[in-house]
């Protein structure tokens, strides 16, 4: 990107988070029409239930095929991206060519796999992870936000395109957003995300005895005690 693509840059970023803004209201509204409001959700099963007063019994088809193009088109897309950056943050280079990229996307694709394998082994719940790890990279985002006001107001790297006053205020308006989200996240709903996670199931108490199930002498033995 050069100075000279500020302007599709900026139509890119506009219509992306109008889309992205869209998409969450039709999440919001289709879960609520749904009646999803306030429910647990313990299986892919029950989050599909969203769609159902759209797309009816093909809700399910419809969620599972749109879940496995979601995680199938953004597995590499995610994996190159922290692999090329952490490579370039290191000054290791960022180039599909470089060695140090490669690799660096490879262990990032290797760890996501044994957290996989690891929760699939200790039988943890899928629903429940994936909540945890959707909510950990909110943790990550006043960090991120923070850096890119930063880097917005210095003239040398952003020379007459700096930010003004008013871009400024609605940065620091969002960014106090974040961390009240962030604060949320840590002191009262990532603990409580944990304990289900971690949860083993309770065990099952043994019913009890069927009166009609005693035997002749045990029914005895129970009239001469009274006696």
């Amino acid at each position: 990107w050069k100075e000279d693509d500020l302007k599709d840059g900026l139509v890119d970023a506009r219509v992306g988070s109008v889309i992205m803004f869209l998409i969450t209201i039709m999440l919001i509204c289709t879960a609520a029409a749904a009646g999803l409001v306030g429910s647990e959700l313990k299986s892919v099963e029950d989050v599909a239930r969203g769609l159902e007063p759209t797309f009816g019994k093909s809700a399910r088809v419809i969620f599972c095929l749109g879940l496995f193009a979601a995680a199938y088109s953004s597995f590499l897309v995610n994996s190159m991206i922290a692999g090329f950056i952490l490579s370039d943050g290191l000054g290791k280079g960022a180039s599909p060519e470089d060695r140090m990229p490669k690799a660096l996307t490879t262990a990032v694709l290797l760890v996501g796999m044994l957290v996989a394998m690891a929760s699939k082994g200790l039988g943890l719940s899928t629903v429940e992870l994936i909540i945890i790890a959707q909510a950990v990279t909110v943790l990550a985002s006043p960090i991120i936000g923070g850096v890119l006001l930063w880097l917005a107001n210095r003239r040398d790297v952003m020379k007459d395109k700096v930010n003004g006053p008013f871009t400024n205020t609605l940065g620091v308006i969002g960014i106090l957003i974040l961390l009240c989200i962030s604060a949320d996240l840590i002191i009262r709903k990532l603990p409580a995300q944990l304990d289900k996670l971690l949860a083993k199931p309770a065990e099952v108490q043994k019913p009890l005895a069927d009166p009609a199930a005693i035997d002749d002498n045990q029914t005895t033995d129970l009239e001469e005690e009274n006696k």
